[in-house]
């Protein structure tokens, strides 16, 4: 059992087989482009219900879509990497890029990036060091390499002119 709950808090991403991808990939990839496609409703909705309804948006129904998506989502990437790891990847890069942009559009172009050069960095210490955890150089690249890029941002905005 403890194998079991060391599997569900940091996952184990390298060593999950590509049947466990590929299987989650039916599902998140549909979801994941219906997330895209109705993302500007799903905004309206959360934002100002009053409004979406005056468009003729279902509020409850987008409600329910956004929070099926987003489940199915978080608990497939906790299934394959981990409580830890699926929580540090959703919520620093998110909040780094909220931070520096200030605006929804530039998040979600900054987000995916800034996830996908943390994570590849991470894999690339990971390879070039075999002995160490490959779960705790994620964790701490990313919770690193998300902190020092807010704190590059936050001086790059106060002393810019």
């Amino acid at each position: 059992t403890d194998d079991i709950v060391d599997r569900l808090a940091s996952g184990d991403p390298l060593l999950t087989n590509v049947s466990t991808y590929q299987h989650y990939a039916m599902y998140v990839v549909p979801l994941t482009i219906l997330f895209v496609i109705l993302h500007r409703q799903m905004l309206l909705v959360s934002f100002d219900p009053r409004q979406a309804k005056v468009a003729g948006h279902n509020s409850r129904l987008t409600n329910i879509l956004f929070y099926v998506t987003t489940g199915v989502i978080l608990a497939s990437s906790v299934r394959v990497l981990g409580v830890l790891i699926s929580a540090i990847m959703l919520l620093v890069p998110a909040t780094v890029s909220l931070t520096i942009t200030r605006r929804y559009v530039g998040v979600l172009i900054l987000t995916p990036i800034m996830t996908t050069l943390l994570t590849l960095g991470s894999y690339m210490i990971s390879f070039s060091n075999p002995s160490l955890p490959a779960e705790s150089i994620l964790v701490n690249v990313i919770g690193w390499g998300g902190f020092l890029t807010f704190i590059i941002a936050l001086v790059y905005f106060r002393y810019r002119k």
